[in-house]
């Protein structure tokens, strides 16, 4: 078999400098650049779309115009396949370079999974902005479709600037100094927004709870959420749709502490929908039977689960080892950010199972679900069956951190990640 420089391709093959691949010379340009002498041993894939060697030598635009005009020569259609495998490139604060392949039909999400793969921030802790300094989001709401990169814009040879949602330390659980349950001590630990994102205006925003059960004592709640820039708005009587809807319109949270015995109609039912649609945040409580009836009334028509049971609780349960896929123990999760123990409640009720839409966080002492989550489609919600925690037993493990770590994500910056 001949290639176009009369070699024989049968056995003849040479490694790429740049990605080490064992490849066809057909597949390496026949000659090298002008500004250094290596562009004949990168393969044409390394090579398209790249503005300088892999020795920091600038190339020159006859280079990158040969370069391309060659392959398209030599390769044929397949050349165009490759043409558009060209680079995104994703600039950080730190000052690092992030090089996206891109190809024709990727979405934003594509390019944050290839992000996460080089940095390990999670998508959901990126935020994209073009050089215009638009922000690119993954979703859609209007048309529920994920965004396609080159429907905004986004193409090969562009440039991007990368920006986190949260904190490095956004997930984990790091510090010096612990107290008594493991968990390390400072505001610091908490699930934190970057600064760069403090123009939320929260105090504009309030988390709306809407207290169904008349001896829930929501103190120490109000206070934790407000000392971390909050606006806590207590109701304590049942509202008419319409001013819930009014409640609703300003809200970046609502928060349902349930009784045992549901007083919400369907019409509330659908004024909570499109707030929930709309992408606020939702945080439904309960606790034993039969104290969850309002988180059911709507749980179950937003996402389809429901609490169930009645549970000894009264113990701390640690985040349960990767290689375990059953018995106590809480999944390592944004809201868990600063947390090595927490404690699961006195009572509680089980989360059941609704496992193509929720999520577990905290499994039980009894290895039932306390705690789960929704993060899908723009919108977020966490269904809990240990409300006493809020104000019994308060100061037990990681209590404090994991309610404003939960507004925190709840607020919901990132949910069209």
């Amino acid at each position: 078999t001949q290639s176009t420089w009369g070699e024989c391709t049968q056995f003849r093959s040479m490694r790429c400098r740049e990605c080490g691949e064992n490849k066809l010379s057909e597949e390496f340009p026949y000659q090298s650049g002008e500004a250094c002498d290596h562009q004949s041993q990168q393969c044409y894939a390394c090579l398209i779309g790249k503005t300088e060697c892999i020795c920091g030598v600038k190339y020159t635009d006859r280079d990158i115009a040969r370069i391309k005009t060659e392959y398209a020569l030599l390769m044929g259609p397949r050349a165009n396949m490759q043409m558009e495998s060209e680079y995104v490139y994703v600039h950080r604060a730190n000052g690092e370079v992030i090089r996206v392949n891109y190809r024709s039909g990727m979405s934003i999400r594509d390019i944050k999974i290839e992000i996460k793969r080089v940095t390990k921030l999670e998508t959901t802790n990126q935020k994209l902005i073009t050089a215009e300094g638009r922000e690119l989001k993954g979703y859609d709401r209007a048309t529920l479709s994920v965004v396609k990169a080159r429907d905004v814009g986004v193409m090969g040879g562009h440039t991007l600037r990368l920006m986190t949602v949260y904190k490095e330390n956004a997930g984990a659980a790091n510090g010096q100094n612990l107290d008594q349950y493991g968990n390390p001590i400072g505001s610091e630990n908490d699930l934190n927004f970057e600064a760069n994102i403090l123009d939320l205006n929260l105090q504009q925003r309030p988390i709306v709870v809407l207290k169904m059960h008349p001896h829930v004592k929501l103190d120490r709640v109000a206070a934790a959420l407000k000392a971390k820039g909050f606006n806590f708005q207590e109701i304590s009587e049942l509202p008419s749709p319409t001013e819930l809807e009014h409640r609703l319109s300003s809200a970046c949270q609502l928060w349902v502490i349930s009784s045992s015995y549901n007083r919400l109609e369907r019409t509330h039912l659908k004024v909570i929908r499109k707030f929930f649609d709309d992408g606020g945040g939702l945080y439904l409580w309960g606790d034993n039977q039969p104290l969850f009836a309002e988180a059911n009334f709507i749980a179950h028509a937003l996402v389809g689960c429901q609490l169930t049971g009645d549970y000894p609780g009264g113990k701390n349960v640690e985040q349960r080892p990767p290689n375990r896929d059953f018995g106590p123990g809480f999944i390592r999760h944004f809201v868990m950010t600063g947390i090595n123990q927490i404690f699961e409640g006195i009572t509680i009720a089980a989360v059941t199972p609704a496992p193509q839409t929720i999520f577990p966080i905290v499994y039980g002492s009894a290895g039932n679900v306390v705690v789960a989550g929704y993060d899908q489609n723009g919108k977020r919600l966490l269904i809990d069956g240990g409300f006493t925690r809020l104000y019994n037993e308060w100061d037990t493990a990681a209590t404090e951190r994991y309610v404003t770590n939960a507004a925190v994500w709840l607020v919901n910056v990132d949910g069209d990640w």
